[in-house]
């Protein structure tokens, strides 16, 4: 099953009902609660009640994600095991965590880093959650080549990557990544605010259509997808007028075209 998620951090300014309220009235199928604002780790209390109220509006807590990023270095920028009990306490089953800037590493170091990684990877495991690094620029997963890298080198089952653009538009090389090895990824990020601003005005598919629907059918089909779903988030850019709504309208309408072509291809 492949299903559309709404990452709250588009909507830093609005309250939780509200994020709920445009997130149903939009048509997405669930929500990414983030600690930017709406969900601190620790707040048992926040979490409960986002919780009943993401799921009395009939949308699925699709994953949660704490603004700070995870640091290699001695000294870590996020807690945990503090966020995997507020992930459990809303039945994410995925916390997606970037990785501190300035943390790679060599030799040795490589050895005690994925070391490190695979420990919190036990972590996540004993929660029944797990865990998805996102690609950014100055971090060990600066591209999704090195995401791979890392993911294979871990080759741990609740370790996993969150696909996401590091360009400004899919391309073959990326796409031919996640063909080529769609069960690293647990979760697909294809960001916001014009995310179907290439596509053809007309309806009809153009290249970069193309490619989308490629990383799509790949994505959907990925072994073990079946049992939790898959979810593709749409939400990374700040969204604070109706131009901005408009665009998000727009970018999950193409989701869900793209997503229509491919049940069509799968039924053949």
């Amino acid at each position: 099953m492949f299903r559309i998620g709404l990452s709250s951090s588009v909507f830093p300014d609005s309250s939780p009902d509200e994020v709920i309220g445009r997130a149903k009235e939009l048509g997405f199928d669930g929500i990414e609660w983030t600690g930017q604002v709406h969900l601190g780790s620790g707040d048992r209390e926040r979490a409960n009640t986002l919780l009943m109220s993401t799921l009395r509006a009939g949308l699925t807590i699709a994953s949660y994600a704490p603004v700070e990023a995870y640091s290699a270095a001695s000294e870590d920028t996020v807690d945990i095991e503090k966020t995997l009990e507020t992930a459990r306490s809303i039945n994410a089953p995925i916390v997606r965590l970037g990785l501190g800037k300035g943390c790679r590493a060599e030799g040795r170091q490589r050895v005690i880093f994925l070391d490190k990684l695979r420990r919190i990877g036990d972590l996540a495991g004993s929660f029944g959650i797990s865990l998805a690094f996102s690609p950014a620029a100055g971090t060990p997963l600066d591209s999704l080549a090195e995401a791979l890298c890392l993911a294979d080198e871990l080759s741990h089952p609740f370790v996993s990557l969150s696909w996401e653009l590091l360009a400004d538009k899919p391309d073959e090389e990326t796409t031919t990544l996640i063909e080529d090895d769609p069960g690293a990824f647990t979760l697909l990020r294809m960001g916001s605010g014009r995310v179907g601003a290439w596509k053809l005005g007309s309806g009809a598919l153009d290249l970069e259509p193309e490619l989308w629907e490629r990383i799509l059918r790949a994505y959907s089909g990925k072994p073990g997808s079946s049992q939790v779903g898959c979810f593709a988030l749409l939400g990374r850019d700040r969204i604070d007028n109706e131009a901005g709504l408009q665009f998000l309208a727009e970018d999950l309408a193409f989701a869900r075209q793209l997503w229509d072509l491919e049940n069509a291809f799968t039924r053949r």
